[in-house]
């Protein structure tokens, strides 16, 4: 192989799927931009960072909305959110993924108990989907 131009031999390793050789032969492909756009609907700021004591960790994000509704912000309608909560405890990262959604009522007559935020005159229409989501970390 060492007789062979540098352009060939990055041409076939450029072929090759594993990483760990293509980055030996210092061979990267460009990243398609294109494919990751659906990120910036997922997530847009960062809200709120708190750390508190014991090694506690608060992040809160806004959501892109699923529901479109043009007075949102003007009727006070919180956005779409996630909050992350982190905490280290014996080695071990706990996360706790929680998942605030205004949705459409399936059926008017509907009622959700974990409706927990402000819906103002959205209430007949709408309601606060909420997920969570934990996981460990070791």
């Amino acid at each position: 192989m060492k007789y062979l131009p540098i352009e060939l031999i990055n041409n076939i390793v450029g072929f090759v799927n594993n990483i760990d050789v293509r980055i030996n032969f210092n061979v990267f492909n460009k990243l398609k931009l294109l494919k990751y756009l659906f990120l910036s609907k997922i997530m847009r700021k960062n809200l709120l960072y708190s750390k508190q004591e014991n090694c506690k960790v608060k992040l809160r994000y806004n959501l892109f909305n699923c529901e479109k509704i043009n007075k949102r912000n003007e009727d006070k309608i919180d956005n779409d959110l996630l909050e992350i909560d982190i905490e280290e405890k014996d080695n071990k990262l706990y996360y706790a993924l929680h998942i605030f959604r205004l949705k459409k009522k399936p059926f008017l007559q509907s009622e959700n108990l974990s409706n927990i935020y402000y819906q103002n005159i959205y209430q007949d229409k709408y309601y606060w989907d909420y997920n969570i989501v934990k996981f460990i970390k070791y």
